[in-house]
């Protein structure tokens, strides 16, 4: 029989798996369609359709819809309040192989775009303050975008996604529920309903994560934080921050090990930095062992890793590499909140005493870290670094936790802290990096706690001190109106703070 005279009955009512994913027109002729003859490869009409969720624009309020692989833990589960991998059933046999293809889908590759254009813009703005992705991993498989799978087409949407900017000028919408973030959220959502554990799925989820946290989406910025916490668990990235697990393997090289332990201290770091702004936030990750492993340094996250990673109790060093600084900077910052947590006048003398001595511990500890900090900012002209940032907000919390101190060793202690970051800065806002220029305004959202905290601090000072006393926290305030060209989150500070006595006059009374 001719193909051409093929009855409505003998041709399928949609186009097939590969034509579809390559945008191609498709005859739909059953068993096998004319392209897939010609270019030898399998036809398959059905699974796409049977299993996966449709990445068309979706209704947010609609339920959603799709199988989800899941079934009750056994109950021996050592943490039978987080996933574990034991909880996912197998994938039907149809689907095995082709699970890895599920975001090679038309709507994601039409969202993304050019990819090579996406990563090298990701790498050149974004990956010198959050180092989680090797480069020589990704760059590599970029030429040929035919050869995309899944899991790389969405880590590069969340790419596309995380370099966003609101815009001030013309009729562009500064809205950041962009139809790249809507498409990304979607797809992960779609991801998770695969059984398929992925690293790469997990870092486009903490690349969205910090998105959100940056644009002020909430609370679906905490709710995703808790959600890669979870997928980690499930896939036991948390467990190669464990020195005992470092035996070689065959199928787990070095720089693949490094990768996983950067992203598990990335979930770290977002799940104690947004701690910070709801105290009532309970901590979805456990607090590192002493002997847990930091990430190496950053300089030599190359094909070849040649460096050590230290323990996140190490002194610190300059050796270790800013990521590694941040990681233990966070570390720090976890025991902060929870020595926050209980009073110091709980217990008997000897309690309140023992806890008088972790008091000023954890203060030393932090300063050491931070003065690091400003050394490495005089040598390497990068005073806005996630350490710095951390450390900070860490003493404020650990001497003021419930934001009311005004007295005037207070205010010293904030000047003193915020002195050598300030006099670094240009005001241009431009610092040097590497050996690069970089701005404020391309930095990460961590920073933005640390200027706010300033704010903070001046409300509560504004009136009672000489405005010269203030000039420090004044600058670190007018920072967030730089930092609110690229961090919408910014914004919704400067407004918080508008609405505090003081701070607008100081805003208004000073040139950036």
């Amino acid at each position: 029989m001719q193909r051409s005279t093929l009855s409505p009955r003998q041709r399928a009512d949609h186009a097939c798996s590969f034509c579809r994913q390559r945008k191609r027109a498709c005859d739909r002729i059953l068993p096998q369609c004319s392209t897939c003859i010609s270019k030898q490869v399998v036809c398959e009409y059905s699974i796409d359709r049977q299993w996966s969720v449709s990445l068309a624009p979706i209704d947010i309020a609609g339920e959603p819809k799709g199988p989800i692989f899941l079934t009750d833990g056994p109950a021996s589960e050592k943490r039978p309040h987080l996933l574990s991998s034991g909880l996912f059933t197998p994938l039907p046999p149809a689907l095995l192989g082709r699970v890895s293809r599920f975001g090679a889908s038309e709507w994601v590759l039409a969202s993304l775009g050019d990819g090579k254009t996406v990563a090298n813009e990701y790498f050149d703005r974004i990956h010198w303050w959050w180092p989680m992705i090797a480069k020589s991993q990704v760059s590599p498989r970029l030429a040929d975008i035919e050869n995309y799978d899944g899991e790389l087409t969405l880590l590069l949407l969340a790419m596309k996604v995380i370099a966003w900017r609101p815009s001030k000028q013309g009729s562009l919408d500064p809205d950041p529920i962009t139809s790249a973030y809507v498409t990304a959220k979607h797809a992960l959502s779609e991801a998770a309903m695969t059984s398929n554990l992925s690293l790469r799925l997990l870092q486009a989820q903490i690349l969205v994560a910090i998105y959100e946290t940056g644009h002020a989406i909430y609370p679906a910025a905490f709710i995703s934080v808790a959600a890669c916490a979870q997928y980690g668990y499930a896939m036991h990235a948390n467990q190669v921050l464990d020195p005992k697990n470092l035996t070689p393997n065959a199928s787990f090289n070095r720089l693949e090990r490094e990768e996983q332990r950067r992203t598990w201290w990335a979930i770290l770091i977002l799940d104690r930095h947004l701690h910070l702004g709801n105290p009532s936030h309970r901590l979805c990750t456990e607090d590192p062992s002493s002997e847990s492993l930091l990430p190496t340094n950053d300089d030599l996250l190359g094909p070849e890793i040649t460096g050590s990673s230290f323990p996140v109790s190490a002194p610190a060093s300059l050796d270790m590499g800013s990521f590694a600084r941040m990681a233990q900077a966070a570390h720090l910052l976890g025991k902060v909140l929870h020595f926050t947590e209980s009073s110091l006048e709980f217990g008997g003398w000897q309690t309140r005493q023992a806890r008088q001595n972790e008091y000023w511990q954890l203060d030393k500890t932090v300063r050491s870290l931070l003065n690091l900090s400003y050394l490495e900012g005089e040598m390497k002209r990068m005073a806005i670094c996630g350490q710095t940032a951390i450390c900070y907000s860490a003493l404020v919390a650990l001497h003021d936790s419930q934001h009311s101190r005004t007295d005037p060793e207070y205010l010293q202690f904030t000047v003193e802290l915020l002195k050598p970051v300030v006099d670094l800065m240009m005001l241009d806002s431009d610092v040097f990096l590497s050996g690069r220029l970089v701005s404020i305004e391309d930095a990460s959202p961590i920073l933005i706690r640390w200027a706010y905290d300033a704010g903070l601090i001046l409300s509560r000072l504004a009136s009672l001190y000489e405005f010269s006393d203030l000039e420090h926290l004044r600058r670190m305030v007018g920072k967030l109106e730089i930092m609110s060209q690229r961090w919408l989150a910014a914004e919704v500070c400067l407004k918080l703070l508008a609405d505090k006595s003081g701070v607008s006059e100081s805003l208004t009374s000073h040139a950036i």
